[in-house]
Parts: C-alpha cells; structure tokens; sequence
C-alpha cells in the first residue's frame, strides 16, 4: 500500500511541473499582451507589422497670437497619408523599428476679388497636390530598468529620419498648378525617454524625446530659380498617457501630448525667420485586440497652440504580431 502511495505522489508533482514549465514556455503567452499589459519593446524572435492612415482637413490654425483662425479666402485642403510599420525584437530588452510614410495630400484655394471699376468679380484658383512616399525612420528601443509588479519600465529609444521623401514641387504647371513636395528633404537624429507602469488593468506611460534636424536645401517658393539653404528648428516634445481595459479584449487609451519646434532660418540673401511653434494636444483612442490582431482608432484634437494646425485628425492603425 505504501508503494502505491509513493507512485501517486510522484505522479501529481511529475504533472504538476511539467503544467509550469509549459504555462512559461508557451509562445502564445506573449502575443496575447495588449498595450496595456505589454513591455516598452518586443520579446525576442517577435515580428510586428502594420500599417497607421491618418486623416485630416485643412481649415484652421493657431496664428501668432494662439488664437483659432479660419484660413483667409476660400480655402480647403485635405491631408492623409499611410504609415507602414516594422518592429522586430532584437532581444528580450532591444527593438528595431521601420516605419515609411506614404502621404496623400490635397489642397484647393479660391480667391475672389471684386473689381469696382467693371462692378465685376475675378476668381483665381489654386489646386495643389502631393502624393509619394515622405520621410523614412529608423529607431533602435532598449529597455534600461525591465518593469516588475513593484517598479516602473524605462526605456530609451535613439531615431534617424532619412529624407526619403520628394523634398521639391514638381509638374510645374503655373504658379497655383504644381504637386508638392512630400518630404522636408533634411535629415534628423533624436532621442527619447520612455517610463511605464502597469497596475491591472491600468497602465500610465510618460515620454520625453528631443528631435535635432540637420540643414538642408529646397526649392522654398515656387518662383526660386534655385535651390535655398534652410534650417528648421529643432523639437522637444513630452507628455503621458492613461490606458485602462474595458474588458479583455477592448481597452481605452487617452493622451496629453505637447510639442515644441524651436525657431528657424531661411538663408536668402537677406535671412528670413521661422518662427517657433507649439501646441497642445488630446488623444483619444479605442483598441480592439484579437490574439495577435491589434486594431486602434484614435482622434487627435489640438487644444492650444502657435503657428500650427488647428485642425483635428483620425487615425485608423492596424497591427498584427507573427
């Protein structure tokens, strides 16, 4: 009796062991993490791609005063582009990131003047457009301190842009005819500062980066015989999000965002500055997640600001992890 004891014993830890090492081990673990439960970084072996398209009007702005102002004349455009996304883990705690832009924009003007002496109107219109692939980015993310239950994730990310995009007008037809261009046409490097802790079912994230933009040289307006030499300020940007589940496969992500680009030049003969700009921004975003499929909606409103776009945007992103 007291063999067939030992043997039932040994069978239930034997069970029970391999149940453990099993639960550990198991791949899909891992790919069912949403953004509120997920690392700063891939898992190693880990591929993520996916595709972002954002879309949005041409209407206000905030001018040099901060106050909201509606473009002059008749004025509409309409600006979206699609972001392909490629993330891979390098390594438990490193990631390599690819996203390229390919942007669709759209802009119509139409200016009416009243001529008194004819008692007669005079309308002059502008059709712009600016379809091609922008500026490429590469960022390589290491998580510094791994987040536990009791201490927060930290990571830090390094990123270069390429100025793969078209960076002058093109099909030149006549002053108000031409496409634009679809890149800056300079290259950057910048960094960025990224903490987060998770307390199920929440998680708060808090960012800080700074973007340096190199100098350049572009056509600057459609009536240059040549090429001008320019500098666009550099970027500081930070903010923080609040993520929490609405159920297990449906979370809901908001989002402060604030962002400085520092003062400009053009070099004409005579310099010419580019004005500093900032604004503040809101997020808002449902995320939908089946398994390894990621589906995230997000309105962006900006709330203040100064030489920027006031106008809001939408953005539909999907992601899948193989």
């Amino acid at each position: 009796m007291r063999n067939y004891v030992t043997i039932f014993f040994l069978f239930v830890v034997c069970n029970s062991s391999i149940a453990q090492v099993e639960k550990q081990l198991l791949p899909s673990d891992l790919k069912q993490q949403t953004i509120v439960t997920e690392p700063v970084t891939l898992t190693r072996g880990f591929f993520r791609s996916g595709m972002a398209l954002t879309y949005g009007v041409v209407d206000k702005y905030f001018n040099t005063s901060g106050n909201k102002k509606y473009h002059m004349n008749s004025a509409w455009g309409s600006s979206s582009f699609y972001l392909f996304s490629f993330q891979y883990g390098l390594s438990d705690r490193t990631m390599l990131d690819l996203y390229v832009p390919v942007k669709y924009s759209r802009h119509k003007y139409i200016d009416r003047t009243i001529s008194p002496g004819t008692n007669s109107d005079v309308v002059a219109t502008s059709n712009l457009t600016g379809n091609g692939i922008g500026d490429g980015l590469f960022a390589i993310r290491y998580q510094i301190i791994q987040g536990s239950e009791t201490s927060i994730s930290l990571s830090g990310s390094l990123d270069i842009t390429f100025p793969t995009g078209k960076k002058n007008p093109s099909e030149i037809r006549s002053v108000t005819e031409y496409n634009l261009p679809t890149g800056n046409g300079v290259f950057a490097a910048g960094g960025r500062l990224t903490a987060k802790k998770v307390i199920y079912p929440y998680s708060i994230t808090t960012y800080a980066g700074y973007l340096y933009r190199f100098s350049g040289s572009k056509v600057i307006n459609i009536n240059d015989v040549g090429e001008t030499v320019f500098k666009i300020g550099n970027s500081l940007e930070t903010g923080g999000s609040f993520s929490f589940h609405l159920n297990d496969w449906i979370a809901l992500a908001n989002e402060i965002n604030l962002n400085y680009r520092g003062k400009g030049e053009i070099r004409y003969t005579v310099n010419t500055v580019i004005d500093p700009a900032w604004s503040l921004s809101y997020e808002t975003g449902l995320v939908f997640q089946v398994r390894q499929l990621r589906i995230r909606e997000v309105i962006r409103v900006p709330l203040k600001g100064k030489n920027i776009s006031a106008d809001p945007e939408y953005t539909l992103i999907v992601q899948y992890i193989f």
